[in-house]
């Protein structure tokens, strides 16, 4: 029996992320993955800001730009490639600005990369660390689940060698299909076909007909493709055509000529077409009852559904696995309570219902025909969402919630107000330093409090102090005289939110955990750090917790 702390099943990007962080982390863990080869499709297209940002800590940001297509200025939207456009939209222009350059050390718009060229990435990477143990071509079964652990069989595909691993947890990444949840006996809420689609991939000089690059051209023609999209999937001419065809309506997939289809959809009726794959799929809306059973907890696919449109579900699915992996980490070394595993469902739970909903709304602007839908097409908000990527808040769960403080989610998706309220994540500064460091690169393996300056040593002793009493991975970063304002001229304190010798608590995951106004609520530090281990009373309940002595 090989024994290890964590047992990912499922390597796709999702269960190849918390892989990545579990060996950040320091935490010995298994994954296997019963595919050999990354699927040719393109599946989901965007990395958004904050799924960059974790690209970003892990070091893959540059392998990532290199492999993907960027954000292109321009959607299309018309007839076919040819005719007049009915219109010609620019989302990402209003994010150049310097202010909302600012927002994010990363591309504010996010990354366009296809899921079939940033899996092989992440692929290398989880294999690369020696706490990991990564197998392909591997199919796992639960054969013991019970208060003290799980142990899987791990069986080689086509090979007669099997191995039992046994772990204090399990991290069920296995997809949409997800055996593990169906094993649970775990439902889902808001189980709904939204849209049955065709994805055909191929290959295909298209500047030939556009000499303008595109993030997608949207063609709206009943007599052909009905509503559909090109996506440009890389550099290299590789594009897949998304939407529902007339003809599948008349006639068997196996039996339309696609090349004859494609030809009609952009409109030459001669243009060279490569057909790489073709694959049916269906937008579904689905989000699990509970992201947790026992020992086992779901994440990306296993937890949740969305269509395709806007990228929500795979990083959905990446903040899943940055989210829980932080919290398996601190149980396993001791630092963390038992009962911090239970707010991974209700922090990480709110949030794929709330974006599953605006994923809907996106879908039904696509397929509407009269002009509320139209119009809706052309909102800034319908193709860059930095404030459910940047703004969005954890309203429950590991925080010291502040007794005034909104529990709601009532945040803006198009827009993005920097916050330091607890619950959110922290904003972005650029330190004055010679490395590019961001205030977000100094919480990825424990805890940090940022202060903005510690006049009297009060600050520096108490993380001394609480991180030996807690045995919790602590520091302190001064940064009011390294964090350069942003072109508004907002500093450390200001964007925080906090005095000239106030502090921010920001947990491994880069959410703020507690903040204090001024250096007089140092001694509130341990039971500010308490909260965020044990479940999250609010800031107003900790005030009537005596300070420690």
């Amino acid at each position: 029996m090989i024994e290890v702390d964590v047992i990912v099943v499922g390597g796709g990007p999702v269960g190849l992320s918390a892989s990545i962080q579990l060996s950040r982390l320091g935490v010995r863990h298994a994954v296997i993955e019963r595919t050999t080869v990354v699927s040719p499709h393109p599946k989901s297209r965007l990395l958004n800001p904050r799924s960059t940002e974790l690209m970003r800590l892990w070091g893959l940001e540059q392998a990532v730009l290199d492999v993907g297509v960027g954000i292109e200025p321009k959607f299309f939207f018309g007839k076919d490639l040819v005719s007049p456009w009915d219109q010609v939209f620019e989302p990402a222009a209003s994010m150049r600005d310097p202010l909302t350059l600012s927002l994010s050390p990363c591309a504010v718009a996010g990354m366009l990369v296809s899921q079939d060229v940033l899996e092989p990435i992440l692929r290398e990477a989880a294999a690369g660390y020696d706490t990991a143990d990564v197998r392909f071509g591997w199919e796992a079964e639960v054969i013991a689940d019970g208060p003290d652990g799980v142990e899987v069989r791990a069986t080689r595909i086509g090979a007669d060698k099997a191995d039992v691993f046994r772990a204090r947890y399990l991290i069920a990444a296995d997809g949409a299909g997800s055996a593990l949840r169906r094993r649970a006996g775990i439902g889902v809420t808001g189980a709904d076909r939204t849209l049955e689609a065709i994805s055909v991939l191929f290959r295909s000089d298209l500047t030939k007909i556009v000499d303008s690059p595109a993030a997608f051209f949207a063609l709206c023609n009943p007599d052909t493709v009905g509503t559909a999209v090109i996506a440009p999937v890389d550099a290299h001419g590789r594009a897949a055509l998304l939407g529902r065809p007339k003809v599948m309506d008349e006639t068997p997939l196996d039996q339309i000529d696609w090349v004859a289809e494609l030809r009609a959809a952009v409109g030459v009726p001669d243009h060279e077409f490569e057909i790489i794959d073709v694959r049916a799929w269906r937008a579904t809306v689905a989000v699990a009852e509970s992201y947790r059973s026992g020992s086992t907890f779901f994440v990306g696919d296993a937890a949740h559904l969305m269509p395709p449109n806007g990228g929500f579900n795979m990083n959905t699915g990446l903040q899943d696995a940055h989210n829980l992996c932080w919290k398996l980490a601190g149980v396993l070394a001791g630092w963390a309570d038992e009962s911090l595993l239970d707010t991974y469902d209700r922090e990480r739970r709110p949030i794929a219902l709330y974006n599953a909903a605006e994923a809907v709304r996106n879908l039904k602007t696509l397929v509407d025909k009269d002009e509320t839908g139209r119009a809706a097409m052309f909102r800034r908000d319908h193709y860059v969402h930095p404030g459910l990527a940047l703004g969005y808040r954890y309203t429950d769960g590991a925080i010291a919630f502040e007794p005034d403080q909104s529990r709601e989610a009532d945040w803006e998706v198009g827009t993005y107000a920097p916050s330091g309220q607890p619950g959110a994540r922290a904003p972005h500064l650029w330190l004055d330093d010679a490395q590019e460091t961001s205030l977000i690169d100094l919480a990825e393996t424990g805890f940090v409090l940022l202060v903005a300056s510690d006049p009297r040593g009060a600050w520096r002793a108490e993380v001394d102090r609480v991180a030996r009493a807690e045995g919790v991975p602590l520091r302190l970063e001064i940064v009011g005289g390294r964090a350069r304002p942003n072109p508004e001229g907002r500093d450390f304190s200001a964007l925080y939110g906090v005095g000239l010798d106030g502090a921010v608590l920001v947990r491994p995951d880069g959410h703020v955990a507690w903040r204090a106004g001024d250096q007089g609520q140092a001694r509130q530090l341990e039971v500010g750090l308490q909260a965020a281990l044990w479940g999250g009373p609010t800031a107003q309940e900790l005030r009537r917790w005596p300070a420690p002595a």
